[in-house]
């Protein structure tokens, strides 16, 4: 286990210091990977599961209130939990309990408690994997506990000479998508319970609720780029502003990165002030507004900001700074 990290921890106290504090506060990530965590670490502790957690802050890294977060970077306040994560963010040398890892946080957890993890759960460390987009990453036990993940699913169609075709994909490649659309149109809590009673994977790529998601997305990307929102370009970077009730900015971006792979997109979500950067630059800009005070931070080529009230950072002053640190010279 030389690629997980403990600090003011071991890994022998661990399992012990989180049964200390069962039923457990749990704070995730609202993704796929921070859901996938969240129930894996419900399917061998006993969580809090009321109508106040576990939860998913509004706000990447506010978590005072927990005993356990799990993908949610470094905390913003002081915090006397643990946290078990795969974000860079953590300063060297924390004051607080972390176990820090470099893959998906629930293949992390799969390292540390994949003996304790039941095998109807197991493929809870591939949605974790595939929700980040590292499936190669998924350790080899998972495949071989949970072979069904390979098994297909698609759909059929006629091609434009009116034959009938079929397109399937392999489960596991199809898992994250529909949890993801739920979190993005606002249904994070819906994705967690729909995690927690579903018996099979199958169950959940053909939930009528994940699937309407996924259309109301795909419906709300459309109408986005059929908008023809403004693009300002400076020089390697593009600044987009959209106005969407939705959290797609980060869809929005990496579709926009897709496209033009030596640009990097600032997206920029003028209704839930969500900010989603994707490119080769993206370190290099969230790190420069960290600086700047503002709560940025993500993963070499997938970062996010979240801004604070208009009053605190109004949206112009916040696109001036992202100006500035576009024309820094390379």
């Amino acid at each position: 286990m030389r690629d997980i990290r403990f600090y003011n921890l071991t890994r022998e106290s661990l399992i012990e210091e989180i049964r200390s504090k069962e039923p457990l506060r749990l704070a995730f990530h609202g993704d796929a990977d921070g859901l996938a965590s969240a129930c894996i670490i419900a399917s061998i502790f006993k969580v809090r599961e009321d109508s106040d957690y576990p939860y998913s802050p509004e706000i990447f890294g506010d978590y005072v209130d927990s005993d356990l977060a799990v993908d949610l970077g470094s905390p913003l306040k002081a915090y006397d939990g643990i946290i078990i994560d795969h974000h860079p963010d953590h300063p060297d040398y924390p004051d607080y309990k972390l176990v820090l890892g470099m893959e998906p946080t629930g293949v992390i957890l799969y390292k540390l408690f994949g003996d304790l993890i039941p095998d109807d759960k197991v493929w809870l460390v591939c949605l974790s994997a595939c929700g980040d987009g590292q499936p190669e990453v998924i350790p080899n036990e998972v495949w071989l506990r949970s072979p069904f993940l390979w098994e297909m699913q698609g759909k059929i169609y006629r091609d434009q000479y009116r034959r009938i075709r079929t397109y399937p994909y392999p489960l596991f490649s199809i898992i994250s998508g529909p949890i993801n659309s739920m979190c993005r149109m606002g249904d994070v809590m819906g994705a967690y319970k729909l995690l927690r009673s579903a018996k099979s994977v199958r169950e959940i790529i053909n939930n009528p609720v994940a699937k309407r998601a996924s259309e109301k997305l795909s419906e709300e990307i459309k109408r986005i780029f059929n908008s023809n929102p403004i693009i300002e370009q400076v020089k390697h970077v593009s600044i987009v502003v959209i106005e969407s009730d939705y959290s797609v900015s980060g869809r929005v971006a990496t579709e926009l990165a897709n496209s033009e792979p030596y640009m990097t997109f600032v997206v920029i979500n003028k209704k839930t002030r969500s900010v989603s950067v994707r490119g080769i630059l993206t370190k290099y800009i969230t790190d420069a507004l960290s600086e700047r005070g503002y709560i940025a931070g993500g993963h070499a080529g997938f970062g996010g900001v979240s801004l604070l009230d208009e009053d605190e950072q109004p949206l112009e002053m916040f696109i001036n700074d992202l100006r500035e640190i576009a024309r820094t010279p390379f």
